[in-house]
């Protein structure tokens, strides 16, 4: 890539600098300083970021096809957001014998397979095979994952028969803020040693899928002992009407919330992702960053797999009104 001094950076990827060069001097408790100005152009060679595959599958304990996303990252100073691979062969098989085959959907811009469901303690390997550097040789990339079976509602008890595995929904009053809100409370047991957890929302059925979306809590927050109404997050009572994409709890919806017990580098990773531009698969575009990932051959990305507890609750019907 060659930068040209004498030009303009912009912000969506054209790069420039108009340099000044500025010396200064000092002696003693006096300062002087003078500017000589640089007017020549200037070209300068500066290597860009190498490209690299992207993978990403989270497998899920829920009956359906599960959905590997394959691509490349695009340069530093690319304006292209996306940069999918339609032509690998994908399949991910399992300790138990079953091997499933996913097929390029392009309406989803992803490798669906046939509908199955991640069993706990099960080894599962993805196999990714395409030509990525264009010379004619097939490269395969592959990652294993097992999913960690959550704590079993009604087996972690604090006090006679009293199950503390719980939700709550409830109204939240933001000072200097005319948005209706609710907050998502927490109740359970974290038993001893160290876990990680994700959790997903699913409302009136439909599951939130984006990385985006997710929470993530590492269990020193709760310090193995009892978790009573942790807040894990507030959500607004109503659409965004600058994003209707974004999660909203209708008054009256019926929430589930998924826990899943997963591996330290898993939740790390979720967080990266969604430092590095928000969660909307930031690995396939704009600037290199430093995620972890478990994919071999030096490809960016995740395999993963969920097993989930589901907690269920319903959102008040009316939020309080803020003032």
């Amino acid at each position: 890539m060659k930068i040209r001094i004498d030009t303009y950076l912009s912000a969506i990827g054209t790069v420039a600098l108009r340099v000044g060069c500025i010396a200064s001097f000092s002696c003693c408790t006096a300062s002087m300083f003078f500017a000589v100005g640089c007017t020549a152009p200037i070209d300068i060679s500066v290597r860009d970021a190498e490209a690299r595959p992207v993978i990403y599958c989270t497998l899920t304990d829920r009956l359906e096809p599960q959905r590997v996303e394959v691509g490349r990252t695009a340069p530093y100073f690319s304006v292209v957001a996306e940069a999918w691979v339609d032509d690998a062969a994908v399949t991910i098989s399992s300790s138990g014998g079953d091997l499933f085959d996913a097929v390029w959907d392009g309406e989803r811009k992803a490798y669906l397979t046939e509908p199955f469901a991640v069993e706990p303690d099960v080894d599962y390997t993805l196999s990714v095979t395409f030509d990525f550097d264009g010379d004619g040789l097939m490269e395969t990339y592959t990652a294993t994952t097992r999913a960690k079976e959550p704590p079993v509602a009604g087996s972690l008890t604090y006090g006679p028969d009293q199950v503390l595995e719980s939700i709550a929904i409830e109204p939240y009053d933001m000072p200097m803020s005319d948005i209706p809100l609710y907050v998502l409370k927490l109740s359970g047991h974290d038993p001893p040693g160290r876990d990680f957890y994700v959790f997903r929302i699913e409302i009136d059925g439909e599951l939130r899928r984006g990385i985006a979306e997710w929470m993530t809590v590492g269990d020193l927050m709760f310090q193995d002992g009892a978790i009573d109404d942790f807040p894990l997050g507030l959500f607004a009572a109503q659409p965004d009407e600058q994003d209707p994409d974004a999660m909203w709890f209708p008054p009256g919806a019926r929430v589930r919330l998924l826990v899943s017990d997963v591996e330290m580098d898993f939740m790390r990773f979720v967080s990266e992702v969604q430092g590095s531009g928000g969660g909307a698969n930031p690995m396939f575009g704009g600037p290199p960053y430093n995620m972890r990932t478990n994919i071999s051959d030096g490809a960016l990305g995740w395999f993963g797999s969920l097993w989930s507890l589901p907690l269920e609750a319903t959102v008040p019907g009316t939020p309080n009104p803020n003032p």
